[in-house]
């Protein structure tokens, strides 16, 4: 999913996206499609914000996360890319 900004001059837009990786209780690694341009990355797991280095790790585009998501869990992580 692609979020419009209020200001298209900056020159980024916003990602809201569901990460590659497998949602089974043992992964803990995810993935983005993008690298994101700041250090800004908010994660949700079941629509719930999660804490950055208490619940996720980033390095790039890989999320590791502190326990693994159970089965059927709905991961998304909202962040910023150059357009």
């Amino acid at each position: 999913v692609t979020l419009d900004n209020s200001v298209k001059s900056t020159g980024f837009k916003s990602l809201l996206e569901t990460p590659s990786g497998v949602i089974d209780g043992a992964n803990k690694r995810f993935v983005l499609s993008s690298n994101p341009v700041d250090n800004f990355v908010a994660g949700f797991k079941n629509g719930l914000l999660l804490k950055r280095d208490t619940d996720f790790d980033m390095a790039g585009r890989v999320i590791t996360m502190s326990s693994a998501p159970a089965g059927g869990a709905v991961l998304q992580f909202l962040y910023s890319v150059r357009r």
